[in-house]
């Protein structure tokens, strides 16, 4: 739960920036690895891959954890920027006479005299990137990715795509490898420093080293230990298998790098700087670190899955036929990359905390079992190698996971919920792709155009999974993040619309498996509710006030304030009106409640307090409603979640319509004039309809979002301010009436108020209680001067100041009757039922506020058919009646 989004705007704005970047980059690099792939060979990749293990290994020394050090340090100053230049560059400046001089030696690490020169030129790379080092790390500091994407795909371009190509093809072989890494590094590290300009001049006194060095230094022995582990298999490779073997997978890892390396290093690289910042505030570091894992290993384990199933028609249209070796090696490098790239964000967040240690334990024994593992494996060949590397890489995670449950108290039910739809979602994308990818071939369907079908083909299959019920956690996480991050505009509004789950009827998590336990309960046991009188627990309180005084139920009642004296309301029917309209209504006393350590859910509203065994039916209305449409009764099965919040919360609980604007609302209003300063307690945005929070927005302000607090879920709470609910669904309190116009019309200017008008609330855009010719009536309708009105392509304020002006109102039963509450009394208001369908909630609101009320019946049959027929005559011809003498008599209904 959260009162607010779990990932930070400036954190949404850096990867936003980091990942334009990286997919820029993944796009090209997968171009340039297939041309560079036809113009050499699997030899040159190896002896370029050699190279890299030696310099990949230097480059932790060279760098020595300076860029974690620069970006986690909370109070930096301009004389820590000029020490870690100073440090990076004699580190970046030793690394290179040392690989340089002692290149000779390598070549016996893996019995090949080329790399030798190899190496030498590659060494260079210590130097370019300690002279850009500092740089980059003030703008990743800064969350300044948007430059960084700017400086980091021009030097890609320009290295690889001028360089690295030219040379190849003009014949130069493994030294264009060389040149391209060369001119990308030294071009990244100038134009990043001419961003920044930071100072060169070295600090003199060792006290502005010596906490640089320090954590550092403990970095860079972790990164080290993770580099032997991440590179032992290259090197088991090259040393046991041989150059060809080495080669081959270099390019298979790298080909499945292109896709999940980079997206999960544009995160990363990110979270760093974002968990830093976040490192003394564990609340927000671990939603943080949740909403990132959910979405990431949501995209990365189905992607590799995806991968993994497409292997045959990327391999041979990626790198060409000379490389089909690579084809059963894809897939399970695909979930060996997946898994890998996983613990990146968790070793972001032990270092955002200095847990150093952990890490050096857990890559100590890594280093050793895998090593072990590759020896026994190798014997066995190159897939058993892999499948050694797949089984350490899935074990190291889990431990991480593990270990940051401890850090950050989360529960393994929390961390399950996390991976569970990703590991289902990928099973599916691999079957749906598997399937069709056999069929293909079957056809004997060219890889190209097998890899054009699967492409888009595995992108629904993948996207498409988020509208479905196991990935609704995921769902609400993007809708939630894209709601509060993204800019307003067409693309924001249709993913806003396409993630949103429906709002009426939606349930809380384990609903489903609470409410069979609910009715086996009913029907078979009493142990869980209690005693049950009917289908209800007999200890539903029908009011608060009349057991308050019992021992179990006293220590959770603070106060009770009567607020109104009961009063009787009359509505004023014509005699000819039919029985069944109710023409009074006792309303009983109504209280407020503060209440201690209660349980109450922000989907309905539903409190109940399990010391005393009371449900409170003022909560939801009544035990009628508890029993009935509004059956809830499974919520008391609900597993119970702390809530984090501090002080008061008055629950704000969605429903449809008209039943949150006239007793929702109104309640809700009340209770935070009473208690300014207490929070209002819904559930996820993603089930909250839009029109919750306009409302609320116009009432409180555009940040009433900070008053707020959300929970998915039952939640426990310590103070609750309670206002009951009507008991009798439909039946509208004065004092309710009286707050919706105190607070929404008051302040509304009347120029923004239109003129009176006549107008026609349709429901061709609703799914309920829709009639077969309501076109025809609109038309109709528009042709007397009638304004047809849309309510689903309005805001809230736009409906008040609509209906606010009107003259008449014509409308089939539906919610959108309710706005008649900002009209002024004398208001028309024609309501029209379909077919054997009757509500008299709307006849008795119009009376109440003044106005004239009439109704049409479309049709007489008693059974329970929604639709019909209009009677377009007759509706026409009341209309004219009501537009040529407004207000003058109330007509006979048909």
């Amino acid at each position: 739960m959260s009162d607010s989004s779990s990932i930070p705007a400036s954190t949404l704005r850096g990867l936003r920036w980091s990942m334009i970047a990286t997919g820029a980059i993944a796009v090209l690099q997968f171009v340039y690895s297939a041309v560079m792939s036809r113009l050499l060979t699997p030899a040159d990749f190896g002896l370029m891959g050699m190279a890299m293990v030696v310099i990949s290994f230097g480059s932790y020394f060279a760098q020595m954890g300076l860029e974690q050090a620069l970006i986690q340090r909370q109070d930096l100053q301009p004389v820590h920027v000029r020490a870690t230049f100073t440090v990076a560059l004699v580190l970046g400046l030793a690394a290179t006479g040392i690989v340089w001089l002692g290149a000779p030696l390598i070549k016996h690490l893996f019995s090949e005299p080329g790399v030798v020169e190899v190496l030498r030129a590659m060494s260079f790379t210590f130097l370019f990137t300690s002279l850009g080092a500092t740089s980059l790390s003030l703008l990743r500091r800064q969350l300044a990715f948007d430059l960084l994407a700017r400086i980091e795909l021009g030097s890609f371009l320009f290295g690889y795509g001028v360089v690295g190509l030219g040379m190849a093809w003009a014949g130069y072989g493994i030294w264009s490898l060389v040149g391209a890494t060369l001119t990308n590094q030294l071009l990244t590290a100038v134009v990043a420093w001419l961003y920044v300009r930071h100072s060169l001049s070295p600090p003199i006194r060792w006290e502005h080293y010596q906490p640089l060095l320090h954590f550092g230094g403990a970095v860079s022995a972790v990164s080290i230990l993770e580099f032997v582990g991440s590179n032992l298999d290259r090197v088991g490779i090259g040393r046991l298998l041989g150059t060809w073997s080495l080669g081959l997978y270099n390019r298979t890892l790298m080909l499945v790098h292109l896709p999940l390396y980079h997206l999960s290093n544009s995160i990363s690289r990110v979270l760093l700087p974002s968990y830093s910042s976040l490192q003394n505030d564990l609340p927000k570091l671990r939603q943080l670190y949740l909403t990132a894992i959910t979405l990431s290993v949501w995209i990365l384990l189905p992607l590799a899955a995806g991968i993994s199933a497409a292997a045959e028609p990327i391999v041979r249209v990626a790198l060409g036929p000379q490389w089909d070796a690579a084809i059963p090696l894809l897939g399970l490098l695909a979930l060996v990359v997946g898994f890998n790239l996983l613990t990146m964000y968790s070793g972001a967040l032990c270092e955002a905390l200095a847990k150093l240690k952990f890490k050096v334990a857990l890559q100590s024994c890594l280093i050793v079992v895998m090593g072990a593992g590759l020896w026994v494996s190798s014997h066995y060949g190159l897939t058993a190698m892999v499948l050694t590397i797949l089984a350490v890489e899935v074990v190291r995670n889990l431990a991480y996971q593990l270990a940051i449950r401890r850090y950050l108290s989360i529960s393994i039910a929390e961390l399950w919920s996390c991976y569970w739809p990703a590991l289902f979602t990928g099973l599916l994308v691999a079957i749906v792709l598997g399937s069709v990818r056999l069929g293909l071939a079957a056809l004997h369907a060219g890889a190209l155009l097998q890899l054009l079908i699967l492409l888009p083909l595995g992108a629904v299959a993948l996207f498409g999974q988020l509208l479905m019920p196991w990935n609704r956690f995921v769902r609400m996480r993007f809708y939630h993040e894209i709601r509060e991050h993204l800019r307003p505009g067409p693309l924001r509004d249709r993913l806003i619309n396409l993630l949103a789950p429906s709002p009426v009827g939606r349930r809380p998590k384990g609903w489903v498996a609470a409410n069979v336990r609910s009715v086996l309960v009913k029907r078979f046991s009493r142990t869980l509710l209690g005693p049950v009188a009917g289908s209800l627990p007999a200890s539903a309180a029908r009011s608060l006030v009349e057991i308050s005084g019992w021992d179990s139920l006293q220590p959770h009642v603070s106060a009770i304030e009567e607020l109104e004296e009961p009063q009787v309301v009359y509505y004023d029917f014509p005699i000819y009106y039919p029985t069944y309209f109710r023409r009074h209504k006792a309303f009983g006393a109504r209280f407020a409640y503060s209440l201690r350590d209660v349980c109450v859910s922000p989907y309905s509203g539903l409190t109940w307090i399990p010391a005393a065994n009371v449900t409170l039916a003022e909560s939801i209305g009544s035990v009628r409603r508890l029993a009935g449409w509004g059956n809830n009764t499974p919520e008391l099965l609900l597993p119970l979640q702390p809530l984090v919040a501090s002080g008061p919360v008055v629950v704000c609980p969605p429903s449809p319509f008209f039943h949150w604007l006239t007793e929702i609302l109104p309640n809700t209003l009340e209770a935070k004039r009473r208690w300014p300063d207490a929070k209002l307690l819904l559930p996820p945005a993603a089930a909250c309809p839009a029109y919750m929070g306009q409302a609320l927005a116009l009432a409180f302000g555009p940040d009433w979002e900070q008053q707020t607090v959300r929970a998915d879920g039952a939640v426990r709470v310590p103070q609750l301010q309670l206002l009951p609910v009507e008991s009798d669904a439909g039946f509208v309190h004065p004092s309710a009436i009286h707050e919706l116009r105190q607070t929404f019309l008051s302040p509304l200017p009347e120029e923004d108020i239109p003129g009176r008008r006549h107008v026609y609330i349709s429901r061709r855009l609703a799914t309920a209680r829709q009639l077969a010719d309501e076109a025809q009536l609109e038309e109709a309708l528009n042709d007397l001067g009638v304004e047809i009105v849309y309510n689903e392509n309005l805001d809230f304020s736009e409906q008040v100041q609509c209906y606010a002006g009107a003259q008449t109102i014509i409308a089939l039963h539906g919610a959108g009757l309710t706005h008649m509450v900002w009209a002024n009394p004398g208001l028309d208001v024609l309501e029209i039922f379909p077919n054997g369908y009757f509500n008299d909630c709307y006849a008795r609101l119009a009376t109440a506020l003044g106005h004239n009320y009439q109704y049409i019946a479309a049709g007489t049959s008693q059974q329970a058919v929604v639709g019909g027929a209009l009677p377009l005559k007759e509706i026409i011809g009341r209309v004219e009646q009501l537009i040529v003498s407004p207000s003058s008599s109330i007509l006979q209904p048909a």
